[in-house]
């Protein structure tokens, strides 16, 4: 998660992404999570953790633009089902 952390952090620290990852990692890891998603999850975080994808992270800016497109279109996919598992499975705040 650190990596991903500093990842984000050097493309903007946007922080709908980086929570949108967060989720999408906690999907992941679910043991009720299919292994169809899974991969398909598991396809888009090995792209988005690759530094010689498509348009490598070493160039300024639009190496980071393939990345996040990615982790959009997934989310898209998942959108219901992710905003579904996040409800089920939203940690208390504490209350004090």
């Amino acid at each position: 998660m650190e990596k991903l952390d500093r990842k984000i952090q050097r493309a903007g620290g946007v922080g709908r992404v980086l929570r949108t990852l967060k989720l999408m990692m906690d999907y992941f890891r679910h043991p009720e999570t299919s292994l169809a998603k899974k991969l398909m999850v598991g396809a888009g975080f090995v792209y988005f953790f690759l530094p010689t994808d498509f348009v490598p992270d070493l160039i300024p800016l639009f190496g980071y633009v393939d990345d996040a497109a990615l982790a959009m279109v997934i989310w898209k996919l998942f959108s219901k089902e992710l905003e579904h598992f996040e409800k089920q499975n939203r940690k208390p705040k504490d209350s004090d």
